[in-house]
């Protein structure tokens, strides 16, 4: 399940996450593919470069800077233990619609593996579907690379992604594949990692954060609706949770609901929610190493 199940945002605000306006003004040059941000964007001030915008996480209208999750602005660390997204190596959770036709489970591999230069933390996420559990076929399976800054914040830095035929037997597409560092698929540059959940100092309803920055490929960003609201899943009922609102532009209009428990990481996705974890795991889903590509 590649990460982009997903406030819409104009391509003009993309930017800024990376340094609107000069380059002359001592932050990130701007990338190819936009040439100003423009009065009113939603990732710059009203003048048009970025001035303090993103850095207080204060619920404003700023977002977060990305800049923390540069691959220059180490160091960064693979115990990554931020409480709405930990992920201890050997650990599995499993989201599972409430008919079971559709699930993922969620296996943190043990091993790091060097993206942009830098040791990655890899989640392995096994999509399948299927009218009964068990005949579930393979749907997805993506790997996706975390790492930690020093202040706590998690940085996303890409995926692999197999998408399967209807059989589930034969990989057909990567859609939604990509890797910091690597060339964008529009624009020229590169791609850029981004936060995939705030640290815990920064966390606040309102805070808006980009997740990725993948030109034509991935470009999600995510808002903190709620906090400490009460989430009653098949896993049990929890207070200490975090609930986001995901968009792309890459898909105007189009909203993805998550929840997150504190010490659990992901509890809701859509229609998925976080299974006993006693739940059967499925030999279809025993965990791989990420293809070499």
């Amino acid at each position: 399940m590649a990460w982009f199940r997903t406030m819409i945002w104009s391509m003009m605000g993309l930017a800024v996450v990376l340094g609107c306006g000069d380059d002359s003004g001592g932050g990130t040059p701007d990338l190819p593919l936009n040439d100003a941000c423009g009065t009113g964007s939603m990732l710059c001030n009203d003048t048009g470069d970025t001035g303090d915008t993103g850095d207080t996480g204060d619920g404003g209208d700023d977002y977060l800077s990305i800049a923390v999750c540069d691959p220059t602005a180490g160091p960064f660390s693979t115990d990554i233990d931020n409480d709405f997204f930990p992920l201890a190596p050997g650990n599995t959770n499993i989201i599972q619609a409430a008919d079971g036709s559709e699930r993922v489970e969620m296996h943190v591999l043990p091993g790091p593996v060097m993206v942009a230069g830098i040791p990655m933390r890899v989640l392995r996420e096994c999509e399948t579907a299927g009218a009964d559990i068990n005949g579930h076929v393979l749907v997805e399976i993506s790997w996706n690379y975390f790492v930690q800054a020093a202040d706590g914040t998690v940085c996303y830095f890409g995926e692999h992604v197999d998408i399967y035929d209807g059989t589930g037997t034969t990989v057909e597409a990567h859609d939604g594949e990509w890797l910091a560092g690597e060339p964008a698929a529009e624009g020229g540059g590169v791609n850029q990692p981004g936060i995939i959940m705030p640290a815990m100092a920064q966390i606040a309803v309102g805070v808006r954060h980009v997740q990725e920055v993948a030109p034509a490929v991935a470009l999600d960003e995510a808002e903190i609706t709620t906090i400490d609201e009460e989430l009653v899943v098949p896993r049990g009922t929890f207070t200490d949770t975090l609930n986001t609102s995901e968009t792309t532009p890459l898909e105007p209009g189009h909203v993805s609901l998550k929840a997150y428990v504190s010490g659990v990481g992901l509890a809701v996705d859509g229609d998925l929610e976080l299974m006993p974890t006693d739940t059967m795991r499925l030999n279809i889903c025993a965990p791989t190493p990420p293809p070499a590509r």
